[in-house]
C-alpha cells in the first residue's frame, strides 16, 4: 500500500524534480512500520514500530542530517496528508485491522484522523500521545548523542511503569530497549555501584527511560534481588544526597544502597519499589506535601525566597537574549512584552512569598512521583528539590499539559490545610488568592527552567520551536494570573 502512495506516478501532483528513490523508499518503509502502531480496546497504544515522529526518526534510522530529514518530511506529509490520499490509507488501515492511523491527526483543527476503537477519550489520548511522544524522541535522539529536552522536568523514575525483567520476546514497547549504546556506556559506572553495594556484576539490565540528564533502568543482581540505577548529570548531581537526608527526617523516599560521581555523570543504585498498588490522589497529595514541608531542608539546596523570585522574569528575558545572539529564537519577539511587564511588577508580585508553608520543596510534586503501595507512600524523583514556597509544590501537582487549573488548586490547598499543613496556605499574596499566586509564580519558574536548559545544560536549536510555543502557553498564564497592568 505504502509502495504504491509514495509512487511518483501517485505523487504526480507534487515537484518532485529533486527527489530520489531513495527519498521515496524512506517514507515507504517508515510509514510501513508506523503502520503496526495500535490503540487497543483498553485504550492502551501498543505494538510501537521504530518509524514514529518525522522527522526525528527519519535522522536516526536513515542517517540523515537535519535539512534532509525536513525535506524528507516534507515529502511524507505532502504525500501522507493529501485529504484524498489520507481518506485511502484510513479505509485501508482499517481494512488490514488496524485501529490507529497517526495520532498527531487526532487534533481538532482537521489536520487528519484516527482510526481508533469507538468510544475512545480522545482528549485522553491526546494527553497521551503528547507524553508518549516526548518520551519517545528524547530515547531515539539518545541513541545518537546529546538530546534535546521536551519538557521542563526529569522523566519520572516511577516504579509502576518499569518493565519487569521476564525475558519475553515480542515488539518493543515505550520503556524497553531501543539499542545498547547508552546501556554501554552506563556499565562502568553501574559496575563502580555495585562493587561498593557488595552486590557483584548484574546478570541482567532493563533500560526504563532516559533524557539528556537523566535515566533509569532496573538491574537485577544474583539471587533475583532487583534494585533501580539511576544516573544523571548535572545540574541533577545531587540527588543522591537529597534522598538521604529528607529520609533522615522522617520522608518516606526509596533506600539509596550507593552512590559515585565520575566524571559529572551521578550514578545511584536505589530501593526497588515495585509496583503501586494504586494511582496518588489528592488526599495522598496533601498528606505527602505535609510531610515534605515539615521536614527540615538540607543547607545546600538552593533557595527561592523573594529575591530569587523577583529575578525570574529577568532571568527569561537574559536567556531570550542569549539564545538571539547565537542566532536562534530570533522569531520569538512577542515574548518580550509581557516578560517586560512581569519584571516591572515582580518585586510587588512577590509579596508573601515567604509566608507559611516556607522551606523543603519537592519541586517534581506530580502524581507519576507520588509512588502508593497498600502499606504506605513514597515519594520520588528529588533532582531539583530547593528551599522556597511550599504552594509551587501545590501547583505543580496537576502539571502542566493542560492548562492551570485555579479551582483545582485550591481544593488541594484546602486538602492540604485539613492534613495538617500551615493554615498560612489558604492567604492571599500580593493582593491574590492563594492559587493564582502560585499559579502564575510557577509558570514563571517553569519558563526560566526551559530557558536555562535551552542556553546552559542543552544548548540545541533543534526543538526551539517546541520549547518557544511551550513557553507562550506558560507566559499567557503567568499573565492572566498574576495580572500586570498593559
Amino acid at each position: 500500500m505504502y509502495g504504491h502512495l509514495f509512487s511518483p506516478d501517485t505523487l504526480d501532483d507534487l515537484d518532485l524534480g529533486d527527489v530520489t528513490e531513495k527519498d521515496l523508499r524512506i517514507p515507504r518503509e517508515s510509514a510501513a512500520l508506523a503502520a503496526l502502531n495500535r490503540v487497543e480496546m483498553s485504550e492502551e497504544i501498543s505494538d510501537i514500530g521504530p518509524a514514529w515522529f518525522f522527522p526525528t526518526t527519519a535522522r536516526v534510522v536513515f542517517d540523515l542530517d537535519a535539512d534532509d530529514a525536513e525535506r524528507i518530511d516534507a515529502l511524507y506529509r505532502g504525500g501522507f496528508f493529501n485529504e484524498y490520499r489520507r481518506l485511502t490509507t484510513v479505509k485501508a488501515h482499517a481494512a488490514l485491522g488496524g485501529r490507529f492511523v497517526h495520532g498527531c491527526q487526532s487534533s481538532p483543527n482537521m489536520s487528519g484522523g484516527a482510526v481508533v476503537p469507538y468510544g475512545v477519550d480522545l482528549t485522553r489520548f491526546r494527553t497521551d500521545l503528547g507524553a508518549f511522544k516526548r518520551d519517545w524522541i528524547d530515547r531515539i535522539l539518545a541513541l545518537t548523542g546529546p538530546v534535546p529536552a521536551a519538557c521542563p522536568c526529569p522523566p519520572a523514575d516511577r516504579p509502576e511503569t518499569v518493565p519487569r525483567l521476564t525475558g519475553r520476546s515480542r515488539p518493543a514497547r515505550c520503556g524497553e530497549p531501543l539499542g545498547e549504546t547508552l546501556m554501554d556506556a552506563l556499565s562502568p559506572l553501574l559496575a563502580d555501584l555495585a562493587e561498593l553495594a557488595h552486590l557483584g556484576s548484574p546478570v541482567a539490565r532493563v533500560h526504563v527511560r532516559a533524557w539528556a540528564l537523566s535515566g533509569v533502568e532496573r538491574v537485577r543482581f544474583a539471587g533475583d534481588r532487583e534494585m533501580i540505577f539511576k544516573w544523571a548529570r548535572e545540574p541533577f548531581t545531587a540527588e543522591a544526597d537529597v534522598l538521604r537526608h529528607v529520609r533522615g527526617q522522617g520522608v518516606p523516599v526509596p533506600v539509596v544502597f550507593a552512590s559515585v560521581v565520575r566524571g559529572g555523570r551521578l550514578g545511584v543504585l536505589m530501593e526497588d519499589l515495585g509496583d503501586a498498588d494504586r494511582e496518588a490522589t489528592m488526599a495522598d497529595a496533601a498528606t505527602a506535601a505535609v510531610t515534605v514541608h515539615e521536614a527540615k531542608p538540607a543547607d545546600a539546596l538552593p533557595v527561592l525566597d523573594r529575591v530569587a523570585l523577583t529575578a525570574l522574569p529577568g532571568q527569561a528575558i537574559a536567556g531570550l537574549e542569549e539564545l538571539r545572539a547565537a542566532g536562534r529564537w530570533t522569531e520569538s519577539t512577542d515574548l518580550d512584552e509581557p516578560l517586560a511587564r512581569l519584571a516591572d511588577h515582580a518585586d510587588r508580585l512577590a509579596d508573601g512569598v515567604e509566608l507559611a508553608p516556607f522551606g523543603l520543596c519537592h519541586s517534581e510534586f506530580h502524581p507519576t512521583s507520588l509512588h502508593v503501595r497498600d502499606d504506605g507512600w513514597h515519594l520520588l524523583d528529588w533532582a531539583r528539590s530547593f528551599i522556597g514556597p511550599g504552594l509551587l509544590d501545590l501547583a505543580s501537582w496537576q502539571g502542566t499539559q493542560q492548562p492551570a487549573d485555579s479551582a483545582s488548586l485550591r481544593r488541594l490547598i484546602w486538602a492540604y490545610i485539613r492534613a495538617g499543613g500551615a493554615a498560612e496556605a489558604s492567604r492571599s499574596r500580593a493582593g491574590l488568592p492563594a492559587e493564582r499566586w502560585a499559579l502564575g509564580w510557577h509558570r514563571l519558574w517553569i519558563i526560566a527552567w526551559y530557558l536555562e536548559q535551552a542556553t546552559t545544560w542543552m544548548p540545541s536549536f533543534d526543538q526551539d520551536t517546541f520549547t518557544a510555543t511551550v513557553i507562550r502557553r506558560h507566559l499567557h498564564e503567568a499573565g492572566t494570573f498574576l495580572w500586570t497592568p498593559s
